[in-house]
């Protein structure tokens, strides 16, 4: 086993973990996009970013997750985390009032993620919430919220 296939094994499994029981691939796939993402900005290496991740939640800790090797959406995760890893592939967005485009697009920025229906960690709130010049939201998916980095000025 690689160095990288152990940071691909994290990152599915921190991500299943993080969109909680009953995910779908989507809500999964968009949680690798952000710590992705963190890692892409310098927030550290994968392993340290992932671990991290915990401390950066925005939503208040809930029940423990167990992870059900079963779940359609965790295989689907496992198959394409390879093209989410070093950022290949796309995932068609389509829907009732949505533009044509893909989730790594709608996602290009995004380094937190955010479930509306969930109780959110103060610090969240007054660092990222209340500072969208610092962290726009970017994305929703659901009951997820997704809050990226500002565009970087071209050169």
């Amino acid at each position: 086993m690689t160095p990288s296939d152990f940071n691909k094994a994290a990152l599915a499994i921190f991500a299943a973990k993080a969109a909680g029981p009953g995910a779908s691939f989507e809500q999964m796939k968009g949680i690798c996009c952000c710590i992705r993402n963190r890692v892409r900005e310098g927030w550290g290496e994968w392993l340290d970013v992932i671990e991290a991740a915990e401390d950066d939640k925005a939503n208040l800790p809930g029940p423990r997750v167990r992870l059900d090797t079963e779940n359609k959406s965790l295989r689907r995760l496992m198959q394409e985390i390879d093209d989410i890893y070093y950022g290949g592939g796309s995932h068609q967005i389509l829907g009732p009032g949505s533009e044509e485009g893909t989730l790594e697009d709608a996602l290009e920025r995004a380094v937190f993620w955010a479930f509306v229906n969930q109780p959110f960690q103060p610090w969240f709130v007054e660092n990222v919430i209340h500072r969208p010049d610092n962290f726009p939201e970017v994305a929703t998916m659901a009951t997820m919220i997704f809050y990226g980095v500002p565009l970087k000025t071209k050169r």
